[in-house]
């Protein structure tokens, strides 16, 4: 039987790891030291969107632009998520159902923080050094949210990880033995 050639396919994943307390790397830089760790410029190069995971550690508009000029995939679409445990794997699966449907063909989904040299540096009195975005620079597309919690979880309350979890653990409990 032949593959559908829209089935998307993991071609590559690039992590970095920045644990120099002397370095100053910014989310951004981070990120594009991911892609090209896991991806050849030329890959890079055809990425024709970009999907970020929320930034904490510093504020970005639209840091998939940002990615996308340091990466060389300078009219890639841009998408930036809001903030949940889950929003990894929806980027995933948002891309892998864009990808079918012909709204993209090369997605990088990327994520990345530096909240320890934050605090480190704050506890120096210094400010990072990292690129900015003034309001000038439009707002990235929001990707798309999938919902926390469904109509019967809220009418109960039962919408904090704190409440979710230990089931989670209770029924991995119980399927043990």
């Amino acid at each position: 039987m032949p593959v559908d050639p829209r089935t998307p396919v993991l071609v590559a994943a690039g992590q970095v790891n920045q644990r120099d307390d002397a370095a100053s790397i910014s989310p951004i830089e981070l990120m594009a030291a991911a892609a090209r760790e896991g991806a050849a410029a030329r890959m890079l190069e055809a990425v024709d969107s970009i999907r970020v995971v929320n930034v904490l550690s510093w504020r970005y508009r639209d840091p998939g632009l940002m990615l996308g000029e340091l990466i060389g995939a300078h009219d890639a679409a841009t998408r930036y998520s809001g903030v949940g445990g889950n929003v990894p794997q929806s980027l995933v699966n948002q891309a892998c159902l864009d990808i079918q449907r012909r709204r993209a063909d090369v997605v990088l989904i990327a994520g990345a923080e530096s909240w320890r040299t934050r605090m480190r540096l704050r506890a120096a009195g210094e400010k990072p050094d990292w690129p900015r975005q003034d309001d000038a620079v439009p707002l990235a597309e929001a990707a798309d949210s999938v919902p926390m919690s469904g109509r019967a979880e809220e009418r109960i309350q039962l919408i904090l990880p704190v409440h979710v979890y230990p089931m989670f653990e209770q029924a991995l409990r119980v399927a043990a033995g």
